[in-house]
């Protein structure tokens, strides 16, 4: 966790004047007892030794960090602590183990120590509570250069280009006339351009290229030495299937691309002539060894099975107990007097009751090697993995391996992921390619003579070492051979081949031909650059020029392909897309023009593969290369942003803020546009904002209570003027069903804070892609029921796979949070993979340590958590569905803090009393304490003192928490040139016991809103002189608007609108038996509604206000409603409605009339309907009695309510001149998007 600390001293001692120096920095710090206890209740994850964590940013470069502890505090631990620990590992001292990280450029000190020690004097275990850590830091003043000097423009960015594919590696063929139908205007100046087919590392230290690599071509132009019909070029590439020599195993292993099946290369004529295939001779020395043979290789790999969707490793055929399969591999010029290497990769997977499990691998039915799977599958493992090397010593040129497996029962797995051999074949050229390389004869200083039997064959050999740029060898012919000599001091690969058999790239499908000019290397600094999806193009423009217009931020947006054009020749390929960022990262020489934020405008997949529209494919993830283990197999966003020369993979700091729109249509794409204005614009701002929500889990020792416990009290001490709410499982009574526990008033209080709003609301807990809590407290279901528009919040789940975005089989929780059409939130950090919860607290306190900060937006406040958390595995199961770019409504103007009550300071205010008027009053200032004069309203919410509370212990031991929800008056006033004055009475139900209570404000101004509060008010006992008052509030009730009418007819969801007034104010505290503000429908006791935190006083009118309720999934058919509300005096009211549920289905129009009727000169139409909030079309037709259609309106409109508002109608014809006297028919059709319609006639008559 982030750790706050005060830097004591720093001195300077110079080594170098140029380069380097010593500096000692001192720093003191405190351990959080919890966290480190934490760990020690979770052995499983600590390995039972438990680490305390913290950071150091030091002013400038630094090379190297070393670090002892100068000064400690400690205490002796308890005995129940001690026993938890590794006895043996601890010392009578604390070592600090330091590594250096970079973020945004600038170095960061990550230290770690064991905070337990073995009492040098009396052997007890003692803990580390405060310490004074000091650093010898030895810093760097001259920064080291960029990894890569990258291009100014593209080669892409002028000319004529097109774009070809290979699927393998060798030498390709394109003729003079192919190259004309491609479009090139002047073939004879053809150049080829590729990377090769390797991909790209993931690592940023390992040396990559940087744009279009030209290659070079061998152009045969014929007699005429013109470049024409009948003539053309060769050239050579890797195809995406790769060759390394392992040193360990002595042996050629494959790699195949994880992202394509195929090679791509760029041609253009453009340029002028090219790079031409050069000739090296090297005869001329004196070999040290000469070769007949090579080292040749084949392998077998399918890529049909990812076992846990998670990860890049992908595994071909499946067997079961007792099943084989056979793979034939063919060595036409084997020497059999050389073995061959064999070298196997599987997977199995047994239960423990299976005795045992293996994979037998027979050579032409000869046994030759046994894999013996001995771990067993767990909750989190799928299967082992095992590899399997062996030789066979006397090989013939067609070698068959038969793989059986055999497991202990039916149940056990086997899987083959692949299969690599090398062998040594003799030089022997019969026509076909021949791709040759020789380990055996590569060594310092040596020069080999390669002889090829050649067969009467004209031979070309080419040394493709380097595979752009690769040279003709010169050779010479004797005795049947073909033979060139040259230095084999390292591994060298060569292809020999004829003119006559060549291999010919693919010039069809939608991903080759010509390719539209582009400059990604040429746009300049950037804000923020969002990758889009192709199909989204639109939308993402739009996003980018939204955040131009409203942030002044200098956006780009592109697209995969072309990313993919420039940094990986084609390929797709994430490290593309890293690589692109890393770029303008790289090129930045001042901090404000680094990049900020990448948005990935498109859902991802853990099949980075297949193309189709089942997969969800859209921009792709980078996933871990396990995929047998759930816990340690992730997909990260974050490897788009780490950025600096050593990270890469899973390690390092993340150096952008990162989000991804999780969306697979326009429509998707058009919602999460539209929660983003909607989220941002004015109108949906309010005291909602100043709400956070914590939900924590039951059973686990009470950890999903105190972790959000301990969050929640660090926003009470640092940011009181936030709310916060507490919804604990356990707090709550348990019931049991037959599909096992519930916690139904759980389900229901976590819809209500939806409903009411918040904008973070954080899950702590157990979770799956479906479910939160194993007692499904929350589903998909009731995450897409949600209808919170107006208050979108910002979810948070510390929770397992709540997120997992990239199956492309089901949409998770989290993507329903933020795909909902209808609310949810705005955006989810939500989990991805399996996840532990001592990490999660520590990325949870971080995220709250940083939300709160005025000058981030939300993917700076992730990266800045992720970056102050510990470990690299579990917080990049951290994902953010949505906007890194978005700005938090966390207002930088302040309400005075201790706003006047009564005409003081309510800092020394003595107390509060029930039933006692109060005046409060106060400025708002900006973030410099200057005053403004802006006009506005705020919203005042007075809280009694906070409730101490027990969970109910039942599924482990009872926790006291404590919550602050007893709203005593809820109002809003005016704002007048930056002051405010409102009064308010105390209600008689009260705690009376004296205590401190809270008033929260919240403002909204003219430009901004505004926060503050007071915590020093003094709660409790009677005022000393009071009103009479023995007459309940009056109640006036109404369905969606006030036009309704009781027995009205309404949809299935309607909003339930109660105007109270009361002399004196309405109760709406809960502190009283009985006196809650209720709604019983239809007589149902058992399920009382409480509408207390729905009230909300009226704008300078203490003693009048409104309630909002959205009812929803009501049944068709008449229903009675029934409300009770109580005053500050605690006299109460009743009040009832009934109204008519019609299914949305069916449309319906019900008291049709028009007014004046009969009129003269114009009149009005008027009905109701059941289409509330919809888009409506509205067509009114006028026939006279003779059934001719004398006139139409026609008008769209999204009703708020039941009722239409009037349509005028002057008496006029479809001229627009008055029609005669008399009866007239009108026929009234309303219908919604939908189709759904209804029709109602009526007459009317015209007397002029």
């Amino acid at each position: 966790m982030y750790m706050k600390f005060q830097v004591i001293f720093t001195t300077i001692l110079l080594f170098s004047a140029q380069i380097f120096s010593q500096e000692m920095v001192s720093i003191t710090s405190k351990v959080d007892k919890n966290t480190i206890y934490h760990q020690l209740a979770n052995k499983n994850q600590s390995e039972n030794t438990p680490f305390h964590y913290g950071t150091y940013r030091p002013k400038g470069q630094i090379k190297g960090a070393k670090a002892v502890i100068k000064g400690a505090v400690f205490i002796e631990v308890a005995p129940e602590i001690a026993k938890e620990l590794n006895v043996s590992q601890l010392t009578d001292n604390i070592m600090v183990v330091t590594n250096i990280g970079y973020e945004k450029k600038k170095p960061m000190v990550e230290y770690t120590f064991n905070p337990f020690r073995k009492n040098p004097l009396t052997d007890n275990i003692e803990m580390v509570t405060e310490y004074t850590l000091q650093f010898e830091l030895t810093t760097q003043s001259l920064k080291k250069s960029a990894t890569h000097i990258y291009s100014n423009n593209s080669k892409l960015s002028t000319g004529f280009w097109y774009k070809v594919k290979v699927d393998t590696t060798g030498i390709f063929k394109l003729t003079y006339s192919q190259i004309k139908q491609f479009g090139l205007t002047e073939p004879q100046n053809v150049r080829v351009f590729s990377h090769g087919g390797k991909q790209l590392p993931y690592m940023n230290n390992v040396e990559n290229y940087d744009d279009l690599v030209e290659i070079p071509i061998s152009m045969h132009q014929g007699n005429d030495n013109v470049f024409n019909e009948g003539d053309y070029i060769l050239f050579y590439t890797q195809g995406p299937t790769t060759w390394n020599y392992d040193e360990i195993l002595g042996m050629f292993i494959q790699h195949r691309h994880n992202y394509s099946n195929f090679t791509y290369l760029f041609l253009t004529s453009d340029l002028g002539a090219g790079e031409r295939l050069t000739t090296v001779d090297e005869n001329g020395l004196v070999s040290n060894s000469s070769t007949t043979s090579f080292d040749s290789y084949r392998f077998h790999e399918l890529e049909k099975f990812n076992l846990i969707r998670s990860g890049r490793t992908w595994y071909g055929e499946m067997f079961r107990s007792g099943s084989s399969s056979s793979f034939s591999f063919d060595f036409p010029n084997i020497n059999s007097g050389e073995k061959v290497k064999v070298y196997t990769n599987v997977a199995g997977r047994r239960e423990s009751s299976a005795p045992y499990c293996h994979f037998k691998i027979s050579e032409n039915n000869i046994l030759a090697h046994t894999i013996d799977i001995t771990g067993n599958q767990g909750e989190y493992l799928y299967a082992n993995e095992y590899s399997g090397y062996f030789e066979i010593t006397e090989p013939s040129q067609n070698i068959n391996l038969t793989f059986n497996f055999t497991g202990g029962n039916s149940s056990s797995e086997g899987y083959l992921n692949y299969i690599s051999l090398n062998a040594r074949e003799n030089l022997n050229f019969t026509g076909s390619p021949i791709l040759f390389r020789d380990a055996k004869n590569t060594g310092a200083n040596n020069i080999t003579q390669f002889k090829i039997q050649n067969n009467g064959f004209d031979i070309e050999i080419w040394d493709v070492s380097d595979p752009v740029s690769y040279k003709k060898m010169a050779v010479t012919n004797a005795n049947g051979f073909t033979q060139f000599i040259t230095k084999t001091d390292s591994l060298k690969e060569f292809v020999a081949f004829t003119h006559d058999q060549i291999f010919i790239p693919i010039v069809e499908g939608t991903d080759v031909g010509q390719v539209e000019n582009q400059n990604l290397h040429g746009i300049g600094a950037q804000d923020m650059v969002i990758v889009t999806n192709p199909k989204f193009l639109s939308h993402a423009e739009e996003l980018a020029q939204w955040h131009r217009d409203q942030d002044h931020f200098r956006v780009y947006v592109t697209i995969p392909d072309k990313i993919y054009n420039e940094f990986s020749s084609g390929c797709p390929d994430v490290a593309a897309i890293r690589n692109f960022m890393r770029m303008l990262y790289e090129k930045a020489t001042v901090e404000g023009d680094l990049p900020k934020y990448l948005l990935l405008f498109g859902d991802g997949s853990y099949d980075n593969m297949t193309q189709s529209s089942a997969n969800s494919n859209l921009i792709p993830t980078y996933q871990s290369i396990n995929s047998l283990v759930e816990t340690a197999s992730y997909v990260s966003d974050d490897f788009f942003g780490l950025l600096d020369f050593s990270e890469g993979e899973y390690l390092g700091k993340m150096d952008l803020g990162i989000g991804r729109f999780p969306v697979q249509t326009e429509e998707e794409a058009q919602l999460m546009l539209d929660k983003i204005y909607h989220f941002t614009a004015p109108e949906t701002s309010g005291d909602w904002v100043s709400k956070i929500c914590f939900i924590g889990d039951d059973g686990d020792s009470g950890t999903h209570i105190t972790q959000p416990e301990s969050i929640a009290n660090y926003i009470n001490n640092s940011h009181p003027e936030y709310n916060v709410n507490k919804i604990y499982l356990d707090a709550y009574h348990q019931i049991s069903t037959p599909s096992g526990q519930r916690f139904p008033d759980v389900t229901n209080v976590i819809n209500e804070q939806v409903t009411q709003g918040a904008l973070i609301i954080d899950y702590v807990g157990h979770g799956n892609p479906r479910i939160l809590t194993h007692e499904e407290v929350l589903s998909s279901s009731d995450v897409r029921s949600w209808t919170n528009w107006n208050k979108l919040s910002v979810f948070v789940t510390a929770s397992c796979e709540v997120g997992r975005f990239d199956d492309y089989e089901r949409t998770s929780l989290g993507e329903w949070m933020v795909l909902n059409p209808n609310g949810g939130g705005v955006a989810a950090f939500t989990t991805t993979r399996v996840v532990y919860s001592g990490g999660n607290h520590d990325l949870n306190t971080n995220f709250f340590e940083a939300v709160f900060n005025t000058d981030y937006r939300l993917g700076d406040v992730i990266r800045v958590a992720k970056a102050n958390t510990s470990g690299d595995t579990n917080k990049r199961n951290f994902s953010l569905l949505g906007d890194p770019a978005l700005k938090l409504p966390v207002p930088k103007n302040k309400i005075l803090k201790n706003p006047l009550l009564n005409d003081q300071d309510s800092s020394v205010l003595d107390t509060l009393n029930a039933l006692e008027k109060t005046t409060i009053s106060g400025y708002i200032h900006d973030e410099n304490g200057n005053y403004l004069t802006e006009n506005g309203v705020v919203y005042i919410t007075v809280y009694d003192k906070k409730d101490t509370l027990n969970t109910y212990g039942q599924d482990n031991s009872s926790i006291k928490f404590t919550l602050q929800d007893k709203i005593l008056f809820r109002g809003k006033v005016s704002v007048t040139n930056g002051y405010f004055q409102s009064e308010f009475i105390i209600p008689k139900d009260i705690n009376f016991k004296y205590g401190r209570g809270k008033i929260s404000l919240f403002a909204m101004l003219d430009s901004n809103d505004a926060i503050g509060y007071a915590q020093d008010i003094i709660i409790g006992g009677n005022a000393k002189s009071t009103s009479v008052d023995e007459i309940g509030p009056e109640i006036h009730l109404f369905m969606n608007d006030t036009t309704f009418m009781n027995g009205g007819t309404t949809d299935q969801n309607p909003i339930l609108l109660a105007r109270l007034i009361d002399e004196y104010g309405i109760n709406t505290t809960g502190n009283g038996f009985g006196h809650n503000m209720v709604v019983v429908l239809d007589n149902d006791q058992d399920n009382v509604l409480l509408l207390n935190n729905y009230y909300e006083g009226g704008i300078d009118q203490y003693n009048q206000g409104t309630v909002v309720y959205p009812m929803k999934n009501l049944t068709e058919g008449i229903h009675t409603l029934y409300f009770k509300t109580w005053d500050i005096y605690n006299n109460s009211s009743e009040a009832s409605l009934e109204f008519y549920v019609k299914n949305n289905q069916e449309a319906i129009i019900e008291n049709l009339y028009n007014y004046p009727n009969p009129f003269n000169d114009e009149t009005y139409f008027v009905f109701n309907h059941n289409m509330a909030s919809q888009e409506l079309t509205i067509t009114i037709d006028i026939y006279d009695l003779m059934g001719q259609q004398v006139s139409q309106l026609k008008q769209t409109i999204t009703p708020d309510g039941y009722q239409v508002a009037p349509i005028l109608w002057q008496g006029t014809n479809f001229g627009g001149a008055k029609i005669p006297n008399g009866i007239y028919i009108y026929k009234v059709q309303v219908s919604n998007k939908e189709g759904v319609q209804s029709t109602k006639s009526s007459k009317l008559m015209i007397f002029r």
